[in-house]
This record gives C-alpha cells, structure tokens and sequence, in this order.
C-alpha cells in the first residue's frame, strides 16, 4: 500500500509507521529522561560491513536524540561516567546490485555507558558501549524479526563550544534476533556520528 502526494511521490505506509513508531517512542524515553541534562542531536551516515555471515551491504543515514546523565558506577578515577539514554531513526538502501530499490526504516533505543577521558569544559575523548531493542521495517537476508536486539560500542571526541558541545564519533551496531530464529546472520553497521548539545 501507498500513499501518493499532489507531486506524484510515493511514500510506502511502511515508513509511515515506522516515523510514528519513533513519534510513539520518544514519549516514553522523553519520560525516563526528565532527570537527565539537555539533549544531544546527531546525524550519522553508516554502513553494513559483509562480515560475520552478513549478506547485504547497505548505506544509511540516521537521526539521534541522547540524553546523558552523570553515573558514578560508570566513572574511573577523576574521569567522569554517563549514563545514555538514545532514541534514533535510520533510513538504509541495499547496496547490492539486485537490491539497490530495497528501502528500510529503523527505529530504535539504546541503553549506554559512557566513558570520558577528561573534565567537563575541557577537550576530551569518550568512549561507549551497550545495548538496546529495534523495530525494522522490512525483512531481507540478514534479518528476519521485526523486533532485534542491538549491542553496540562506539568512540569519539567531545569538543567545548561556548555554552555547548560538539561531538564527532564512530559507532559499531549490531542488529540481529539474539538467536530468537534461525538463521541469525544478523546486519554489522560502522555509523560516523555528529553530534551539537546547545
């Protein structure tokens, strides 16, 4: 089914749900994050490595939000440790010859530590890791639930801009069922990330 507009686009209902899913998801996480500081937006650009049995090479660009809470569990030394809380949407294509019209949607939550080498206002590297659930738009070689689970682990360098910050990162993601259906083959994403905190 799709939907067409005066300009004659065709707009799949599958990426209409999936813009509402993330609508629906930011709620929740707009909740939890109510005792964490001001948001951090990002965009990235990924793509899917044909490694550990994947089979289709994707490219991707997506739309973080994270909110990042001070965590003493996760600080070591005089370095300071967050708490992540990461709402996102990802738009990919296939980047095989016979799947280069394979459009897919995903939405997602992530989970994370954080971890930064340095004190607040000064120039600083962190790195991350954890895990989070996703919703996938559409099934193909790789993947064959809708719902997966997402570990992930990333570094980066977080750069002071007046009151403000800028983030400029790398990120690998894993999406597979957690072994839930056979075969899990799984996607095994590299996302440049960029990131502004006002």
């Amino acid at each position: 089914m799709t939907f067409s507009t005066k300009k004659g686009v065709q707009v799949q209902s599958q990426d209409m749900r999936s813009l509402a899913l993330t609508a629906a998801l930011l709620l929740p996480i707009g909740s939890l994050a109510q005792g964490f500081g001001r948001p951090t937006y990002f965009i990235s650009g990924g793509k899917s490595l044909q490694v550990l049995g994947s089979q289709d090479i994707r490219n991707s660009y997506g739309l973080h939000v994270q909110w990042a809470k001070p965590e003493k569990r996760f600080s070591f030394r005089q370095n300071r440790g967050n708490m992540i809380l990461e709402s996102y949407y990802m738009h990919s294509t296939g980047g095989r010859p016979n799947r280069t019209d394979d459009i897919q949607t995903n939405v997602g939550l992530l989970v994370m530590g954080r971890f930064e080498q340095g004190q607040p206002g000064e120039q600083r590297w962190y790195w991350e890791t954890g895990w989070g659930l996703q919703y996938i738009s559409r099934l193909g070689p790789d993947i064959n639930l809708h719902l997966n689970s997402t570990p992930t682990i990333g570094a980066g360098l977080i750069i002071p801009r007046g009151k403000g910050e800028i983030f400029l990162g790398a990120r690998y993601l894993h999406i597979s069922n957690g072994g839930f259906r056979r075969p899990n083959q799984g996607q095994n994403w590299i996302q440049m990330m960029l990131g502004v905190k006002f």
